[in-house]
């Protein structure tokens, strides 16, 4: 499953480096794909839900509370303001249930 979210502190490309790092050291994250232009935005690919909160944690925990991760209205899909895509490839079955957010 992947989940988009709006990440207003990463600014330059440093940050693009320092934030997919972060993110992609948390267990059950599976790829992360940066976007500066047109707003600055993170897509989180991962093999099973992980809680905003947690991933907020590991940012605030490297980068002393720079980057915080914030929905994503930019796109449509949106689930409490979160933007979600389920792909096939992520869950062959395609089974709703598995891609329930909690938060």
């Amino acid at each position: 499953m992947t989940h988009s979210f709006a990440i207003p502190g990463m600014t330059c490309s440093g940050c693009e480096r320092t934030v997919s790092r972060i993110l992609s050291s948390i267990d059950g994250v599976t790829a992360v794909k940066t976007e500066l232009q047109p707003s600055s935005r993170v897509e989180i690919t991962m093999s099973h839900h992980i809680k905003t909160d947690a991933m907020n944690a590991a940012l605030a925990n490297v980068a002393k509370g720079k980057y915080v991760l914030l929905p994503d209205n930019t796109n449509g899909n949106s689930t409490n303001g979160m933007r979600t895509e389920v792909r096939t490839e992520d869950n062959a079955s395609n089974d709703a249930s598995t891609c329930a957010i909690v938060e």
